[in-house]
């Protein structure tokens, strides 16, 4: 049986992983349905021609993003160094007590 905070770790990781995963389907598939549209002359805008490629950058900008709010380290980072750091007293003790306790395979 693994310890509450290890199931709770492996439920965020396994929720970051999904979204990682899923992210292609909303980032990569559609700027390839509007280019491959365009040049079949479906849809004859100017704009999406310049669209797709915008479209495919957004990928690489978001998968990191979603690393970031998932693993708890880098979030805290990340509201550290932007000023947001309201973390409890009670919480950074329990943090403390799970990475001091914590035993190797």
């Amino acid at each position: 049986m693994m310890h509450c905070n290890t199931v709770k770790g492996h439920r965020r990781l396994m929720r970051a992983l999904t979204i990682q995963a899923a992210l292609p389907i909303f980032t990569i598939f559609p700027p390839i349905l509007l280019y491959g549209l365009y040049h079949l002359e479906i849809i004859n805008f100017t704009a999406i021609e310049y669209l797709v490629y915008t479209l495919f950058s957004l990928f690489p900008a978001i998968s990191p993003l979603v690393t970031l709010y998932y693993v708890r380290p880098y979030k805290r980072a990340v509201k550290a160094l932007l000023g947001l750091n309201q973390t409890s007293s009670t919480e950074a003790q329990k943090d403390n007590l799970v990475s001091t306790n914590s035993k190797p395979y």
